[in-house]
């Protein structure tokens, strides 16, 4: 019985480690994370002036939500 399981946990490791070198990583390219950059910060610019006007309508009330 020891013996059988060994053999079984040999068979599930080599079949992991299989897939894991089967399965290639994408990594995205300068472009995508220059694009991500810039979509970032248009998004910050236009969430920066509601914050202000949140803080200049509400005081420090709206600053601690």
């Amino acid at each position: 019985m020891p013996l059988f399981r060994c053999g079984f946990y040999l068979l599930v490791l080599s079949c992991l480690s299989f897939v894991c070198s089967a399965r290639k990583t994408n990594f995205p390219t300068n472009d995508e994370i220059n694009l991500l950059l810039t979509q970032t910060e248009r998004a910050v610019g236009q969430y920066k002036p509601l914050l202000d006007q949140e803080e200049s309508l509400f005081g420090e009330k709206g600053k601690q939500l």
